[in-house]
Parts: structure tokens; C-alpha cells; sequence
């Protein structure tokens, strides 16, 4: 038996995040640190969800099937271009993480145990 989870399926689970977790502020839910994780998910799989299918098919096929090696640039001009892309995408995963929590603010009362986990991500004091 295999399985394996499909773009369009992390989509699915994203849009149902993005209904039930409003919902539940809107409903009078106290905000906590899962619903800051809610938008947390949703900025990654957004920018990284693709990303992340592709990069554990392609270990999957070299380790089970025989497929090729996947080595990412470890030195040079094409490492130093890899790393800046990565870092990019990272910001823009904040990014969309932060105006969904900023959405999820406007919903409830009290939204600091919510913001905590921005503050982890950014490794910095909560």
C-alpha cells in the first residue's frame, strides 16, 4: 500500500484551516497559540507546500525506487543563490503568516496568546 499527500490535497486542508479557525474566533473561541499555529501552516504551505512534496518524492525515489542522488549546491555562487532563495521564501511565509494572524485579530479579544508563536518563528522573546 502507498500514499502520498497531493498538492491539491494540502490545498483542501489549508482552505478547511482557513474556514474553521475564523469561525472559531468569530463563535467567541479565546484565542490561543493553536490558532497562531493555523496561520503559521497556512503561510508554509502556501510558499513551501510545492516545494516540500518535491523534495521528500525525490529522497523517497532515490532511497526505495533507484532514482537519482538530490544534492543541493554546497559551495559557490550557486549555494550562496539556493540559500538567498530559501531565505526569501522564508520571509514571505512570515509574511502571509503575520497578515493571516493580523485577520485573525480582528475576529477576537485578547490576541496575544495567538501572536506568540510569530515570535518564536522570528526567534525572538515571547
Amino acid at each position: 500500500m502507498t500514499w502520498a499527500i497531493t498538492s491539491s490535497q494540502a490545498k483542501a486542508s489549508s482552505s478547511a484551516l482557513l474556514g474553521v479557525t475564523p469561525a472559531d474566533l468569530r463563535r467567541g473561541g479565546t484565542a490561543e497559540t493553536a490558532h497562531g499555529l493555523s496561520a503559521v501552516y497556512l503561510g508554509v504551505t502556501v510558499v513551501f507546500g510545492s516545494r516540500m512534496i518535491a523534495w521528500a518524492d525525490q529522497r523517497f525515489a532515490h532511497r526505495f525506487a533507484g532514482g537519482p542522488p538530490v544534492k543541493p549546491p554546497r559551495t559557490g555562487r550557486e549555494h550562496a543563490a539556493y540559500e538567498r532563495r530559501q531565505w526569501i521564501r522564508h520571509l514571505i511565509a512570515f509574511g502571509i503568516a503575520a497578515a493571516v494572524l493580523g485577520g485573525f485579530s480582528l475576529l477576537t479579544e485578547g490576541a496575544g496568546p495567538m501572536w506568540g508563536v510569530m515570535g518564536v518563528w522570528g526567534l525572538g522573546a515571547t
